[in-house]
C-alpha cells in the first residue's frame, strides 16, 4: 500500500486530548476526525513507544520544539515508522498545548527536520506551512514573531475580513492550479491585532501535500512610501509658495522703486528746473551739481542693491508669453536639462488664477520629468487658436506602463495639476508609453483666463 504524501497534523492538549486532525494523519493513519477527537495522543503509540514519547512531553515546556521517530499505530494496529515533529503552544498547570507534524519515516528519516530548516533559513521574512484546508502546520521563528504562535491555526484568521480572505483565497487557488505558486498583497492581523500590509508568496510542496507561505511585512516600505509622498508633496507646495514668494518680492520691489526711487528723481528733477533759467553765480550752480551728484550716487547705490536683490527673472508686467518663456529658460537653466519652447497661434494673455495655474503646471511637468522620467529632452508647446489655449509639456524619458500610469494619476502631484485646471476652467491629459517618453497636456477654453 502507497504511503500518503501530505503531512499528519494533530493538535493535542495533553489534559483534553486530540483538538484537531487533518486530512493527511486520517490518509496516514486511516483515523477519521470524530474517531479520534479528545482521546489522548499517546493512543496513536505501541506500549513500546509510550516511554520514550512521555519523556519528550516532559522535556518540550523546555525545548520547544523536538523530532523524534516513533512506531504509529494505523486503524487496523500496524505500526509505521514515522517522524514527529512536536511544538510547544502553550504550557500551564493544567498541562502543555501542541502541535504534532508527522510524516513516514521512508519518505526520508530527515524529512521534517529538513523541512524546519528550510522554514527558518527564510528570513527576515515569515514562513509557514500550510495544509489543503489552510490550516498552519509549521512556522519559523520570524512567522511567530510577526504572526504569534500559530502552528494549528487557520490562515482565514489572519485577514481583516471574511471579503479579504475570499479574495486572497480564490487568488491563490487560481494560481496553484495554473502554475503552482501564486503571490498578492493584503492586510494581515499581526499579533496583538495589529494590522500590517504583506506581501503573501505561496508554492506548493508537491511531495508533502502542503503550500510553503512566504509573508514579506510592508509596513517599512509603505512607511517610506508615505514620507516620499508627504516629501513630494512637500516640495511641490514649496514650490508654488516660491512664486508667490517671488511675486510678493518682486511687488515690494516696485513699491521700492516707486517710493524711493521715484521721489527722489522727482526731487532731483525739480531741483534741475529750479536752476535752468535763472541767473546763479558760479558758486551756487558748483553747489547746486554738487548736491545733484551726491543725489544720484545715492539713487544708483540704491539701484544696484536692488538688482543684487532680484535674481529671478520677473514675471509681473510681462505677458504671459513672455512669462512662460523666461519661465522655461529658469527651469532648464536651473536643473541643466534641455527644454525647447515652441509657440504657435496667438497665445492670449492669461491673468490672475488661470495665468498661475498655467505656470504651475508647466513647472510641476518639468519637475516630474526631472525627479521621475530621467529624461534628456523637454518639449513645451503653447498652441492658441479659436477652441481655446493648449499647453504641452512632454519630455523623452522611460515613459510608463499602463498600470504605472494608473497609479501616476492618483499621484498628489497630477492630481495637484488636474484640480488647479478644473478650478479655472480647463482640463489635464497626460499619455505615457514604456520607452516613449510622457505627455502632459492642458487645455484651457478661451475666456476662461
Amino acid at each position: 500500500m502507497p504511503l500518503p504524501s501530505a503531512l499528519a497534523f494533530a493538535f493535542v492538549q495533553t489534559s483534553s486530548g486530540i483538538l484537531d486532525w487533518n486530512r493527511g494523519a486520517e490518509e496516514l493513519l486511516g483515523r477519521k476526525r470524530y474517531e479520534v477527537l479528545e482521546r489522548p495522543f499517546q493512543h496513536l503509540f505501541p506500549p513500546d513507544a509510550l516511554p520514550r514519547l512521555e519523556e519528550l512531553l516532559a522535556a518540550l515546556p523546555r525545548a520547544g520544539r523536538v523530532v523524534v521517530t516513533l512506531p504509529t499505530l494505523t486503524k487496523y494496529g500496524m505500526a509505521i515508522p514515522c517522524d514527529w515533529q512536536l511544538s510547544l503552544i502553550e504550557s500551564s498547570p493544567d498541562g502543555i498545548r501542541f502541535a504534532a507534524l508527522g510524516l513516514p519515516q521512508r519518505q526520508g528519516s530527515a524529512g521534517l527536520e529538513l523541512l524546519h530548516l528550510l522554514l527558518e533559513s527564510i528570513h527576515p521574512e515569515a514562513a509557514l506551512l500550510v495544509d489543503d484546508e489552510s490550516r498552519i502546520l509549521d512556522a519559523n521563528t520570524s512567522a511567530i514573531l510577526t504572526l504569534g504562535n500559530c502552528a494549528g491555526r487557520f490562515c482565514q484568521a489572519f485577514f481583516l475580513s471574511q471579503e479579504d480572505w475570499r479574495s486572497a483565497l480564490v487568488c491563490a487557488q487560481r494560481g496553484l492550479r495554473k502554475n503552482d505558486r501564486f503571490t498578492l498583497k493584503t492586510r494581515l492581523r499581526a499579533a496583538a491585532g495589529k494590522a500590517i500590509p504583506a506581501l503573501v508568496s505561496g508554492t506548493r510542496l508537491g511531495p508533502y501535500g502542503c503550500v510553503l507561505l512566504i509573508v514579506r511585512d510592508l509596513s517599512k516600505q509603505e512607511e517610506l512610501e508615505r514620507e516620499r509622498r508627504h516629501l513630494e508633496a512637500r516640495l511641490r507646495a514649496m514650490g508654488f509658495r516660491l512664486m508667490e514668494l517671488q511675486q510678493d518680492e518682486r511687488a515690494r520691489i516696485a513699491t521700492e522703486l516707486h517710493d524711493e526711487l521715484a521721489q527722489k528723481l522727482t526731487l532731483l528733477r525739480w531741483k534741475m528746473v529750479q536752476v535752468r533759467g535763472k541767473d546763479v553765480s558760479s558758486r551756487e550752480l558748483e553747489a547746486c551739481c554738487e548736491e545733484a551728484i551726491r543725489m544720484v550716487d545715492g539713487l544708483l547705490q540704491e539701484v544696484g542693491d536692488l538688482v543684487t536683490r532680484l535674481r529671478a527673472p520677473p514675471l509681473a508686467g510681462l505677458s504671459f508669453a513672455q512669462a512662460l518663456k523666461r519661465r522655461a529658460k529658469f527651469l532648464q537653466e536651473a536643473f541643466e536639462l534641455p527644454c525647447l519652447l515652441t509657440v504657435e497661434g496667438e497665445v492670449p494673455d492669461l491673468k490672475g488664477a488661470a495665468r498661475t495655474a498655467a505656470l504651475y503646471i508647466v513647472q510641476e511637468a518639468f519637475l516630474n520629468a526631472v525627479r521621475h522620467a530621467r529624461a534628456t529632452r523637454v518639449n513645451l508647446s503653447v498652441k492658441g487658436g479659436a477652441h481655446g489655449l493648449v499647453i504641452s509639456v512632454s519630455d523623452d524619458g522611460v515613459g510608463m506602463t499602463e498600470a504605472q500610469l494608473r497609479r501616476a494619476r492618483r499621484s498628489p502631484g497630477i492630481q495637484g495639476m488636474a484640480s488647479r485646471a478644473k478650478a479655472v476652467g480647463g482640463s489635464l491629459s497626460i499619455r505615457s508609453a514604456k520607452g516613449e517618453g510622457t505627455q502632459v497636456v492642458f487645455c484651457l477654453p478661451l475666456g476662461e483666463g
